[in-house]
């Protein structure tokens, strides 16, 4: 008994001592890291496209006793308790999901190494290194824990413009681990609504008539012979060519967007459109039928059975296309409660598909906008060359050799325009240089058509087609400017869930002390899901292992 009693005591100060000098456990509590680090969510299962999504909900009550990672003030987050509270998709863009039917989630947990910074600042003389997920203790409440991303180092001056971070007057752009870390999803081809909604349409779509692609499911095929009349407008002549996959930003409902077009007159016998009714106007002055977000399909045809005025139907036709391709925004639906957030316009955008070459020596070439310019990724499997190129650019941008294993087995390839720069790779590995560039004026304007990908000359297969963004930084409401100078020994800390998360541009002194640095989250471990069981009448609650959340943090 006294040797087991020792023993125990012994473990006992063991895990004291390790949790206080090496690893330790904390709980992220509220969504300032979301989608990167969840903190307690609903886990949502859309009924149409059958993705299952995370939600955020608020901590219980007692959530910040003890060592717990917080982030923000929940901004945004509706209760749970809240059975009302409905949420859309961020995948198909399906509304009224009822949040009443979803069982709350724990946050996730971090492993955090408690010396990482320190050890790697006696060995190389280098601390916390911009982009890195860091554990501190509030600069306002030291007994609180919470959990951003360093942004900003010793001495340096912070600027956000634009969604941006410039660090001393220039762009800090991220590496691809980075970004793989931080990107937020836009759309997933693998799940695609079932659902016979008619304000729904495929956002992947063939541009040329008699395409050789054609569509299995969530899976493109690409023949190389046939016909085709490929689409040329802006496109060089050797990419114009090809047979092109076009994604377009269809929008189910909703939008805070404006669309309009041409109608010379509003037609004989049709009252018009009440502004407080209806999300249609028409202005004589400039002969512009305008409407409101997306036009909803049965508003279209109430508007074309009303009258047999060829011009207006055709005006109304167009209108509920072009009202339902949105402009890409920085709304996260896992906040799922906006009237608080002001939108932006995203332009740093990521492509993301699995190629499997089958046969043939033609093109396969991954195209992306960023709203000035137009950049390719061309695939040669003639010259076994990979380029980039862009348009009115006689030269390739970037030249590297065709991975070899392209021609073995199914690659994933990725194209990202985060932070101004052209980054290619396969299986998440760069295949040659980033290639960067500066800003153009006209790159402010908002996307709806940014991504395609087409082929020539190929029997080949895209598959697990995803479109990502960036994370928007928006600008802190309550300072007057959004440039910040740190001090000798100071960082500048960002969540990547901007519009929630409370940090250094919220702070009264924006630099966080290098003293109140905790240490590096290594990994999520220990997550869990609640699952329900019934024992006669009574249904009880308890938390199982979710492994698939286990994960390193980058």
């Amino acid at each position: 008994m006294r040797a087991l009693v020792e023993w125990l005591i012994l473990l006992a100060l063991a895990v004291v001592i390790f949790r206080g000098f090496a690893l330790e456990g904390y709980m992220v509590s509220t969504g300032s890291m979301a989608p990167c680090l969840l903190g307690y969510h609903n886990r949502v299962t859309c009924p149409a496209c059958h993705l299952e999504f995370a939600c955020g909900a608020a901590p219980p009550d007692d959530a910040f006793q003890g060592a717990e990672v917080r982030g923000d003030a929940s901004v945004g987050i509706a209760s749970t308790a809240d059975s009302q509270a409905h949420v859309a998709c961020p995948n198909c863009g399906q509304t009224g999901i009822p949040l009443g039917s979803f069982s709350r989630t724990e946050g996730d947990q971090l492993l955090v190494h408690k010396n990482a910074f320190a050890w790697r600042e006696r060995l190389r003389g280098q601390g916390p290194r911009r982009w890195e997920v860091a554990v501190f203790r509030s600069p306002e409440d030291a007994t609180t824990p919470y959990v951003k991303r360093v942004v900003g180092l010793p001495g340096e001056q912070l600027e956000l413009k634009d969604g941006d971070v410039y660090v001393d007057g220039r762009l800090a752009r991220k590496p691809l681990a980075t970004q793989l870390g931080i990107r937020i999803p836009v759309t997933l081809h693998d799940f695609q609504p079932d659902d016979d909604d008619p304000d729904w349409r495929p956002r992947w779509s063939s541009v040329a008539r008699n395409s050789n692609w054609t569509s299995d499911g969530s899976r493109f095929l690409l023949k190389a012979s046939g016909a085709t009349a490929p689409s040329t407008a802006g496109r060089s002549p050797e990419t114009a060519s090809l047979d092109w996959i076009e994604y377009r930003h269809w929008q189910r409902a909703g939008g805070i967007h404006r669309s309009s077009v041409e109608l010379s007159a509003w037609p004989e016998g049709v009252e018009p459109p009440n502004p407080l009714l209806s999300s249609l106007e028409y202005d004589a002055e400039p002969q512009r039928l305008t409407c409101f977000g997306a036009l909803p399909h049965r508003s279209w045809r109430r508007w074309d059975e009303m009258t047999d005025d060829e011009e207006f139907r055709r005006a109304v036709r167009r209108l509920y296309v072009r009202s339902h391709v949105a402009p890409l925004t920085n709304t996260l639906e896992y906040n799922h409660s906006h009237s608080d957030e002001e939108s932006y316009p995203v332009r740093d955008l990521m492509l993301e598909l699995e190629l499997e070459w089958k046969a043939g020596t033609g093109l396969f070439v991954m195209e992306m906008t960023d709203g000035a310019n137009v950049f390719y990724a061309e695939f040669d499997f003639g010259r076994d060359q990979v380029r980039i190129t862009a348009d009115g650019v006689d030269k390739p941008l970037r030249t590297a050799p065709l991975p070899p294993k392209l021609r073995r087995r199914p690659v994933i390839l990725i194209m990202s325009t985060f932070d101004r720069q052209i980054l290619l790779a396969c299986d998440d590995a760069p295949i040659c240089e980033p290639f960067r560039y500066e800003e153009s004026e006209d790159s402010q304007a908002a996307l709806q058509r940014p991504v395609s990908f087409g082929g020539a000359g190929l029997d080949a297969a895209v598959n697990h087609v995803g479109l990502f963004r960036d994370v928007y930084y928006t600008p802190a409401r309550d300072r007057p400017t959004q440039q910040f100078q740190l001090g000798a020994d100071e960082f500048f800390m960002l969540g990547d869930n901007s519009a929630v998360s409370v940090d250094s541009r919220h702070w009264t002194n924006p630099g966080l002390r290098r003293e109140l640095l905790i240490g590096r989250p290594l990994v999520v471990h220990l997550p869990s899901r609640p699952a329900r069981f019934q024992i006669g009448n009574r249904t009880r609650t308890i938390r199982v292992p979710d492994f698939s959340r286990i994960r390193y943090i980058q």
